[in-house]
């Protein structure tokens, strides 16, 4: 649980690295900081509350887009995020979408413990 924050922390900054339209206030450091693990939970929370249902309401058309519209459903999720908070800009529908590309890409490219230590890719073989 705390690696996946760790790890949507990290998402968060490279997205707001990235994109031009994607920002998140803070005049120091540790207020830079704060907004940003503040921005992670409330990104989890949305995650874990509203995600959900979405998924559920709107799984008959992710079944015939083959999972593409879950990357919808993520941006959607990021510009809930950005409305709940004062600290964190996206920039509109298209920045949240290209946000959530980008974050869940993060997610993808860092490993998760479980799958990817050392002990279970020995077992594999």
């Amino acid at each position: 649980m705390i690696r996946n924050l760790i790890f949507s922390a990290v998402g968060v900054a490279v997205a707001t690295y990235l994109l031009p339209s994607a920002e998140i206030v803070g005049d120091t450091t540790q207020a830079y900081l704060i907004n940003l693990g503040v921005i992670v939970i409330v990104m989890a929370i949305v995650n874990t509350i509203i995600k959900p249902i979405i998924t559920l309401i709107t799984l008959p058309i992710n079944i015939i887009t083959l999972g593409l519209f879950s990357l919808f459903i993520n941006g959607f999720m990021v510009w809930i995020a950005d409305k709940v908070l004062s600290g964190f800009e996206v920039g509109g529908w298209w920045g949240a979408f290209l946000f959530g590309i980008i974050l869940s890409l993060v997610h993808i490219i860092l490993p998760d413990g479980d799958k990817y230590s050392r002990s279970n890719l020995l077992e594999r073989k």
